[in-house]
């Protein structure tokens, strides 16, 4: 018959809770139950009271408390399974106050809270590892939480100034982080159906993060990447929206609904990624910071499958195509600057910049309003199935082609040839 293993050390002052009748007070002896499959040895504090006696197969626990704010000492408690993980056991609530909580091994439901009161400021930490937790979910206000070895846990939150590490094989869900925390996601997965809310920094490294919705909010940093062999993923079902934060995404496959990179010093940075955009995106930025805006470089492939309006307001909006092998592909208009959508009255500023051995191509419409401007750097080709130009061009030793007859043209020849065509076409609307 499998049991629950108490081991009990010094006298301090902390609370296991399990339902029954069993008062030990300040006992230091083993007592062994038979409960079940799981093992919970304790190491540290003590058991002020512990009510046991007629505890059933598949109860754990109702309430855990690991940390002695009283005396500044640091508790442990450690929950190992042994048997099928067929049965879900019932975990309770944890709080995890500068102390140590460890889960082995076990499938549970649960809710866990890490945190610190003590004067001392020791945080608490929570170690899952090799087991499968749902419930309420995981709230790390401040300390650490690890989810290792093919962990699954179905709610994680990352307040300030706390941490998480997610790692070999293991699984998150509905994941949302705080200012100035941090999450790392190394050879793991994180999924949700729901919004993922991100601000600090998250680092995901040779993994895959899946949202219904993804937003950066203002000061985030966000780096998803590849080291190894099996490359990163960034699935986003409906929104990505990076506002006034940092997104940089590298050596990945990516796919998103719609993109909209917007609001004052935002980033968003795409190297040798394969990024497809469903749903057309727009750049609005207000900053004259030099990385404000959207870069892709490193021989990505960029292909959205609708619109993209470059425009911003006071100041203008950036879009950078650069390094050999890199395209920029729109099924839609590619629209550099823009009227404001019910008078036409007002229009932003919008500025596209072509360099280095890289492509954009314009399978809809190339709209360059009178606050737009298209940059043609050495090496770099734009082509375009129909042109509206009210704004300007810098030829600068790239290459512009248009519908015949101006096909493959640079300089002033591709000017004029551009004028032409944007003239026919105004009037053929």
């Amino acid at each position: 018959m499998l049991s629950w293993f108490l081991w009990l050390r010094r006298p301090r002052f902390s609370l296991l809770s399990v339902s029954a009748a069993l008062l030990l007070a300040g006992s230091a002896s083993a007592t062994w139950m038979e409960t079940g499959d799981v093992d919970i040895s304790i190491l540290t504090p003590t058991i002020q009271s512990v009510e046991a006696s007629a505890v059933q197969p598949g109860d754990i626990m109702n309430e855990v408390f690991v940390g002695d704010g009283l005396f500044e000492t640091t508790g442990e408690v450690t929950v190992v399974g042994e048997g099928s993980f067929l049965e879900r056991k019932q975990l309770g609530e944890w709080i995890i106050d500068h102390g140590t909580g460890n889960i082995q091994s076990v499938v549970g439901t649960g809710h866990f809270r890490v945190q610190t009161t003590a004067a001392s400021g020791m945080p608490g930490g929570l170690h899952i590892l090799n087991s499968d937790i749902d419930g309420n979910g995981i709230l790390v206000y401040q300390g650490t939480l690890t989810v290792d070895a093919g962990s699954k846990v179905t709610f994680v939150e990352v307040f300030d100034n706390a941490s998480a590490y997610v790692t070999l094989g293991s699984q998150i869900g509905n994941v949302q982080t705080h200012d100035r925390a941090y999450l790392s996601l190394k050879e793991s997965i994180a999924t949700s159906g729901f919004p993922c809310g991100l601000e600090g920094t998250v680092l995901v490294e040779d993994s895959v993060f899946r949202c219904g919705a993804m937003s950066v909010h203002p000061g985030a940093t966000v780096d998803v990447r590849t080291l190894n062999a099996s490359s990163s993923r960034l699935d986003i079902t409906n929104h990505l929206s990076v506002v006034s934060g940092s997104l940089d995404v590298s050596n990945t496959i990516a796919t998103t609904g719609t993109l909209q990179v917007t609001n004052t010093n935002v980033h968003l940075g795409i190297g040798q990624t394969q990024w497809t955009n469903a749903g057309g995106g727009r750049i609005f930025v207000s900053s004259t910071s030099a990385s404000a805006g959207m870069t892709v470089y490193g021989g990505s492939h960029y292909h959205d499958l609708g619109t993209i309006r470059v425009a911003g307001e006071p100041a203008v909006s950036h879009l950078r195509v650069t390094e050999a092998n890199t395209e920029f592909e729109v099924d839609g208009d590619l629209r550099i600057g823009e009227y404001t959508v019910v008078t036409q009255d007002r229009t932003y500023s919008g500025n596209v910049t072509v360099a280095d051995g890289a492509t954009v191509t314009v399978h809809g419409t190339l709209a360059i309003r009178p606050l737009g401007v298209l940059n043609l750097e050495p090496g770099g080709t734009v082509y375009a199935e129909s042109i509206e130009n009210d704004g300007t061009i810098n030829e600068n030793g790239g290459t512009l082609v248009l519908p015949e007859p101006a096909s493959a043209l640079t300089g002033a020849a591709a000017c004029a040839a551009l004028l032409s065509v944007a003239r026919r076409s105004r009037l053929q609307r």
